[in-house]
Parts: C-alpha cells; structure tokens; sequence
C-alpha cells in the first residue's frame, strides 16, 4: 500500500478536483461549439478555482443581461 504524507494527498485532492471541474467546464465549452487545446486544460486543472469563479460569474452576469 502506498503511504501518502498530508502535504501529498492534498496535492492529489486538488488535482482530482480539478480535473472534474475541467472536464465539466471543457464539456459545456465544447457545447457551445468552442474548442479547448491542450493549453487550456493544463491551465483549467491546475487554476481550477479561478476558472470555475469566472465561469459562474459570467454565466450570472450573462443569464441577468437578457
């Protein structure tokens, strides 16, 4: 069995957090016909808080606009 120290199993929390958080983010981009490269994601996963702050502040601001 592998033995994680805290430090460790936090990284890997964030990560998986951020990959699920990528992977929704990257499927509503992709159905609104966007395209997402490599870049991107890197940059969705590990920034993953900021990218979901600015996708729910957006999506506020653009669903009170109309």
């Amino acid at each position: 069995m592998i033995e994680l120290s805290l430090t460790q199993y936090y990284i890997l929390i964030y990560l998986l957090v951020g990959t699920f958080v990528g992977f929704c983010l990257e499927s509503i981009m992709r159905w609104t016909n966007q395209d997402v490269d490599m870049g991107e994601r890197i940059q969705i996963i590990l920034l993953w808080p900021i990218m979901a702050s600015i996708f729910i502040i957006q999506f506020i601001r653009g669903f009170f606009e109309k």
